[in-house]
């Protein structure tokens, strides 16, 4: 029983294990890992509104930037939810001078 009412748990949001891009040479290196809780199968995922969908709840090779998440289950419940792919770490140049004598 679920508030009162027979039947299956509804599906709910429960977070976004997110990785920036490891450095700015590397700018499509993040992910998302979606994590959702009482989802009926088959879940579908999508990080573009719903354009393309996919099973698997990690998107990678990712930009920095936002991402629409669109996810839905066996019985027809949408979740939408935005997430922020963080900019990579600035890349750190360094100068070795040798001096020669």
């Amino acid at each position: 029983m679920l508030n009162g009412v027979c039947g299956n748990p509804v599906m709910t949001f429960q977070t976004a294990n997110i990785t920036a891009p490891t450095c700015e040479t590397s700018p499509t290196t993040g992910s998302i890992f979606v994590v959702v809780q009482n989802g009926q199968p088959p879940i579908t995922y999508s990080i573009n509104g719903g354009l393309t969908t996919q099973t698997n709840p990690l998107f990678s090779n990712l930009k920095a930037g936002n991402y629409f998440i669109t996810i839905q289950d066996g019985n027809s419940t949408t979740i939408q939810q935005q997430v922020t792919v963080p900019p990579p770490p600035p890349t750190n140049t360094y100068t070795l001078e040798v001096e020669t004598n």
